[in-house]
C-alpha cells in the first residue's frame, strides 16, 4: 500500500513540475 501510494505521489509531484516547466518555457518563449 505504501509503494502504490509513493507512486501517486510521486506521479502527481512529476506532474505538477512537468506543467509547471511547460508554463515557464511558454511563457519565456512570448517574451
Amino acid at each position: 500500500m505504501c509503494v502504490t501510494n509513493r507512486n501517486r505521489l510521486s506521479n502527481a509531484v512529476m506532474a505538477m513540475w512537468l506543467s509547471m516547466l511547460k508554463e515557464c518555457f511558454l511563457v519565456h518563449r512570448q517574451y
